[in-house]
């Protein structure tokens, strides 16, 4: 009887051994917003990740799948060794895919899927670029932004967030910002003169505040992206970029879980 319940330590030990000295993938991005990008166009993106597991990890192309033949990964094979990085790339190829694109990459550790990768943006119809005298630019709108981009740090999962772009008419003539476009549906915008009264337009001169509220729901690090159309000769497409570390709750868990039946220490 002892014999046998050595044995079955020692297989134990050796199952607990084995399961804790592997790599593990750590991606601190997983999801790219490409925004609006011209039909044709082949979007790249590096995933870059780190092997911070006990044993190294042994990388091979058969262990990448995407999700269609429109995105081809190229990844860094070989072994990587613990603490060692390690790149997959994601290339899209959007030619004749006009409109939002989301594509996923699935990483395979053996037959488990350990990572998803998510890549997603707008295509739009390619349009031949007018070639623009002096005269005509100077006279154009300029859309002058204070920033472009908004880190919102760590927020809740489902939970809104709002923030505000100072946007100045820098041009010559009426700034009009025709539409505006997002790959995850999470972005809405609005447009406000300085003392807070809805607006179409910004004169020359004038200033305005773009007023942006985002929803994000994929935990993790999150990075979308909205584009503004303007009438701006110069810059017609703008990309405001808005980025939040998405967890499921900011409340902190305490360590100590309470006992249901209660506590043998309370009377």
């Amino acid at each position: 009887m002892m014999k046998k319940l050595f044995y079955v330590l020692i297989a134990s030990f050796a199952l607990s051994t084995t399961s804790y000295a592997q790599g593990v993938y750590d991606f601190p991005v997983d999801k790219h917003d490409f925004g609006v990008i011209d039909e044709g166009t082949i979007a790249t993106f590096e995933f870059k990740f780190t092997n911070t597991g006990k044993d190294s990890l042994n990388l091979k192309r058969e262990n990448i799948r995407p999700s269609c033949g429109c995105t081809t990964p190229k990844v860094t094979e070989g072994r990587i060794a613990p603490g060692s990085q390690g790149v997959i790339t994601a290339e899209y190829n959007s030619a004749g895919r006009i409109g939002p694109f989301t594509k996923t990459i699935h990483v395979f550790d053996s037959t488990a899927i350990v990572k998803v990768l998510t890549i997603k943006g707008i295509v739009v119809k390619k349009e031949e670029v007018p070639t623009l005298t002096d005269a005509q630019l100077k006279k154009s709108p300029k859309a002058t932004f204070d920033k472009t981009e908004n880190s919102f740090g760590k927020i809740e999962r489902g939970q809104m967030v709002t923030c505000k772009f100072n946007l100045k008419n820098t041009g010559k003539d009426t700034l009009k910002i025709t539409s505006a476009q997002s790959a995850c549906g999470c972005i809405n915008y609005k447009l406000y003169s300085k003392d807070n009264a809805p607006i179409n337009y910004v004169l020359p001169g004038k200033s305005a505040i773009v007023e942006v509220t985002y929803n994000p729901q994929g935990t993790g690090i999150n990075r979308d992206i909205v584009t503004l159309f303007t009438n701006d000769l110069a810059t017609p497409r703008i990309a405001l970029t808005l980025k939040a570390d998405v967890v499921e709750s900011l409340i902190e868990k305490s360590p100590v879980k309470s006992d249901e039946i209660g506590s043998p220490f309370q009377k």
